[in-house]
């Protein structure tokens, strides 16, 4: 009597040169580099895959940090703009907000929710 496995097997049979025939055809129509990329991981070992992406991701970071900072660096913020700002807005709290027609009443308690558009008023 047949068992799972051997029906597993006989299937698998069956599929393989349907699913070979897919799989070239996908490939012939992939980038020369992603193809090697993908050999590349095929053949690292797991500790190597995880480092590899480790530092991908580390630099995908630093450069969206590197990116931020030229942002900053473009608003030309100096101490003197930083303090002026503190200045002109240090009384702004919810209240004077809410008083002032800028927030709606139902806006969350500081702490708590964000404020989202819902709390502005036009």
């Amino acid at each position: 009597m047949a068992n799972i496995e051997s029906a597993i097997r006989q299937i698998n049979k069956e599929l393989v040169p349907q699913f070979e025939s897919r799989l070239r055809e996908h490939l012939a129509s992939q980038d020369r580099e992603w193809l090697i990329e993908q050999i590349v991981r095929l053949t690292l070992d797991a500790h190597s895959l995880r480092e590899m992406d480790r530092r991908h991701l580390l630099a995908v970071k630093a450069a969206r940090r590197q990116e931020r900072m030229e942002r900053v660096r473009k608003l030309a913020i100096d101490r003197a703009a930083v303090v002026s700002f503190i200045a002109t807005y240090a009384s702004y709290n919810r209240d004077y907000l809410i008083r002032e027609g800028f927030l709606r009443a139902s806006a969350p308690e500081k702490g708590t929710a964000l404020l989202t558009v819902e709390f502005q008023t036009p």
